[in-house]
């Protein structure tokens, strides 16, 4: 799925019931690096992965090169 933020279309998944779990990957990565856990995890919770800024399926601006700070901060 899509979720725009501060006009940057961030990719997450979403799967499962109960208690939020959010994975967050590594710079350099994407949520592709948990697939083999979000099954097991969806049994006992809800579980979001998701690409961040300029990384797997989620966008970017393209006005400076990624860093911390710009994944973090608004545009």
């Amino acid at each position: 799925m899509i979720i725009k933020v501060n006009g940057v279309d961030l990719y997450y998944q979403k799967l499962g019931q109960g208690q939020p779990l959010i994975l967050l990957h590594g710079h350099h990565l994407d949520g592709g690096m948990y697939s083999k856990v979000i099954a097991p995890l969806s049994l006992y919770y809800t579980v979001y992965t998701l690409d961040m800024r300029g990384h797997g399926l989620s966008g970017g601006d393209g006005a400076e090169p990624v860093s911390y700070t710009h994944l973090t901060l608004p545009t």
